[in-house]
């Protein structure tokens, strides 16, 4: 068990949670529009049906700018963690600390020097 793990997965879900992507000018994906199409919509229409994200300019007829992500959700689906798991995380790493102070007072127990 890496408590980190579940620190991380516990604090940005929590974070990012509900909020939603607004991409920088710099942040979007150009892609030149294909000339058998007649916008960017139509272009990616069906891109966008199954990708997370967001198209910035639907009705352009040069390039479209493309968002990866529209939530804070789509970001941490990539990483296969779920705001669902955060009392789960939580418990796991109240276990891991409370069985580590378990185990520091139970070996100062075991090994300690007698007194003389």
């Amino acid at each position: 068990i890496d408590p980190y793990h579940y620190f991380l997965e516990g604090l940005v879900t929590d974070v990012l949670y509900g909020v939603e992507v607004q991409c920088a000018s710099s942040e979007f994906a150009r892609i030149p529009l294909d000339p058998s199409f007649s916008n960017c919509g139509d272009y990616l229409a069906n891109f966008e049906a199954v990708a997370p994200g967001y198209l910035n300019n639907p009705s352009s007829t040069d390039t479209c700018l493309y968002c990866p992500y529209k939530s804070g959700q789509e970001f941490y689906a990539n990483f296969d963690w779920d705001y669902g798991h955060r009392w789960r995380n939580f418990g796991l790493l109240f276990a891991y600390f409370a069985f580590n102070i378990c185990a520091s007072i139970f070996f100062v127990y075991l090994f300690r020097k007698p007194k003389r």
